[in-house]
């Protein structure tokens, strides 16, 4: 069997005041390019969803880099809002 990882998803929980309550970020959200427009990335997030909601959450947040025109629009398609700016300082 050709077994090869076609996509991944790494998320990261923190319980945050300010949102009393559990927020998980999704820290990384990859799909290989051969693969994307196959609904894979939707896949991981509802595995990650069906994992994570029994525990309370209170939101799933995921960054996107503003040129990232395309991973915003997968994004909003599978349910995230376009809610916040995230200010960066850089060293």
């Amino acid at each position: 069997m050709d077994r090869k990882v076609i996509g991944f998803i790494t998320c990261l929980g923190q319980r945050l005041l300010h949102h009393e309550g559990w927020v998980y970020e999704i820290e990384e959200l990859i799909v290989t390019e051969a693969q994307r427009g196959k609904k894979i990335g939707q896949a991981l997030i509802d595995a990650l969803r069906v994992r994570i909601e029994p525990r309370g959450i209170k939101s799933i947040e995921v960054c996107s880099n503003k040129r990232r025109k395309k991973a915003h629009a997968f994004y909003q398609a599978v349910g995230f809002a376009n809610s916040h700016e995230k200010f960066t300082i850089y060293f």
